[in-house]
């Protein structure tokens, strides 16, 4: 924690000029945006971007739309898109990266305010500490998703929580943080303002009964705010009850983990929250305020998640970043007790810094293309997306411009809910009532035996992104059934227009729209491996490979 001593005094020289820092962390952003461009997507991160562009089009989640988070990020991100207009792209994702970059950079601020808050008073110290730190940030501080916004307010309160004399103004303030914290990422809810209000009997110790008093009530008041906000929003939309339901308790009531364990353990964490008063009054003393209003919330925010049933890397985000920025301060620490030439530290802190990110690059495969097949899938399905309110069928939102049938994203817990029944599993009856023209299939581990005989029985794949599969179905030269009603072709091997009879009617090729039901096609001679193909892939030359398909 930060010593006194470490300030230096009035004549001692800079050991590094402001221009040093002012570049290196313009290097810092440089390196993410960098790495924002090519560091690989991942589903979750499409699965929010979808949200976001439902948003912007003015759909209500959980009643015009589904998604099993809470919505301050795709309503944010919503606004963005429609503010600025943004079209459908293959590099929508990277665009809504760079859109999230300021996120980064407040983190890196915060850093730095927390490093000189807590470990060092000379400017040279915490600002090499939290250099150190911001070059081991997790990847996810970049990304177009949740967790920058909760991770960035997470580390606010925490700062603003900490730095300062409590007062009401002061954690009101820190309660509207909080408040709006809870409204970002339901699997983070129990780490905004539950560690800080833990940590208020440390604060009675240390400072008047009745100041802690009314700014615990403030801070309550400030949680409140914007929470409410989202329900009175959601009552007027008249969709409370869909919030309540796919937003809150579809996801918690999968969440693992014994009650009777979980009781003892949160009855554990409030009888250590008591017994800190007492410790907080016999040190005293010993003890300096801001430090501990630091320490004792972010021990608490660590001691829920070790019982917190969801322990993935959105989950942990700003608890790594606290991690980095200590080692950040360590690694000073030792900088500066093995190097006293103000040449040989600042040489030693740039090496690390390099070393950082160069190692970064290299782990992270930032100089290879880690998304051409995904912008490729997307550009797929722009071209045979016949207008706005076409249906796909895919895993987790990961088509982004298209609107899927089946209400559930398929996280762990719904792909488990329709093995066992809890959720109905109708995807088939979904795609065929809506005539999903498009199915998704990157994840196809995810949909049961049933969904996978129903598309293959339905769809064909597209050469040359076969991930991607359209409606359409190889035809034996008799009958067959037609579940997804929509226009089509039918098209021979070669990929020309097949001719025949269709239905007992003469059939030259062009586009037929057929109804759901039974139908028969007998072709004319020389028309080998007939296919019924997708009208919008046939004009798009989006085909089967065997049958003149091209991307």
């Amino acid at each position: 924690m930060k010593n006194h001593a470490d300030a230096l005094s009035p004549s001692a020289p800079s050991i590094f000029p402001p221009a040093f820092y002012t570049l290196a962390f313009a290097g810092l952003c440089f390196f993410f945006w960098f790495l924002g461009g090519r560091a690989v997507f991942r589903n979750d991160e499409q699965q929010h971007l979808h949200a976001a562009l439902s948003s912007a089009e003015g759909k209500l989640p959980y009643r015009d739309y589904f998604d099993n988070h809470v919505p301050a990020f795709q309503f944010l991100a919503g606004l963005e898109i429609k503010a600025l207009g943004i079209k459908p792209s293959p590099d929508l994702p990277v665009m809504m990266r760079r859109l999230a970059f300021p996120w980064l950079a407040a983190q890196l601020l915060l850093l730095v305010l927390i490093s000189r808050s807590v470990f060092y008073e000379d400017r040279e110290r915490y600002l090499s500490a939290a250099l150190l730190g911001g070059a081991l940030l997790p990847f996810m501080a970049a990304q177009a998703r949740p967790e920058p916004l909760w991770g960035t307010l997470f580390l606010l309160s925490l700062y603003l929580f900490s730095s300062r004399r409590p007062s009401v103004k002061s954690f009101f303030l820190v309660g509207l943080v909080n408040g709006l914290n809870t409204c970002v990422s339901l699997k983070t809810l129990a780490f905004p303002a539950l560690p800080e209000l833990l940590s208020l009997p440390v604060l009675f110790a240390l400072y008047p009964a009745g100041l802690i008093a009314s700014s615990g009530a403030a801070l309550l008041g400030g949680l409140l705010v914007f929470p409410g906000l989202l329900l009175l929003y959601f009552g007027h939309a008249g969709a409370l009850a869909e919030f309540f339901h796919f937003a809150i308790f579809y996801t918690l009531r999968a969440a693992p983990g014994s009650g009777g364990h979980i009781g003892i353990a949160v009855a554990a964490i409030f009888l250590a929250s008591g017994l800190s008063y007492f410790a907080a009054k016999v040190y005293n003393s010993r003890i300096r305020a801001e430090s501990a209003a630091f320490i004792v919330p972010v021990a608490f925010s660590l001691a829920v998640l070790f019982l917190y049933p969801v322990r993935e890397a959105q989950t942990v985000y700003p608890f790594t970043t606290l991690a980095y920025l200590c080692l950040g301060a360590l690694a000073v620490k030792g900088l500066w007790a093995v190097f006293s030439g103000l040449r040989a530290r600042r040489t030693a802190l740039a090496l690390l810094l390099l070393a950082a990110v160069s190692g970064r690059l290299a782990l992270e495969k930032a100089f290879a293309d880690n998304n051409a097949g995904y912008r490729k899938d997307l550009s797929v399905m722009l071209k045979l997306q016949p207008g706005p309110g076409g249906m796909v069928m895919d895993a987790k939102g990961e088509s982004l411009f298209w609107r899927r049938p089946f209400f559930y994203a398929l996280e762990t817990f719904a792909v488990q809910g329709l093995k066992d029944g809890t959720i109905k599993d109708s995807i088939p009856q979904d795609c065929a009532r809506e005539a999903a023209p498009v199915a998704y299939m990157k994840y196809s581990y995810r949909f049961t035996p049933a969904d996978m005989a129903f598309f293959n029985g339905n769809y064909l794949p597209v050469c040359g992104a076969p991930d991607v599969i359209a409606a359409g179905k190889r035809l034996g030269g008799g009958s067959f059934e037609v579940l997804l009603p929509l226009a089509y072709r039918v098209l021979c091997s070669s990929g020309a227009a097949a001719g025949g009879l269709l239905d007992g009617r003469k059939y030259a090729g062009g586009t037929v729209r057929l109804a759901a039901g039974p139908h028969s096609f007998k072709p004319a001679a020389g028309c080998g491996g007939a296919i019924l193909a997708l009208d919008r892939a046939a004009e798009t030359g989006l085909l089967p490979c065997g049958y003149g398909g091209k991307i």
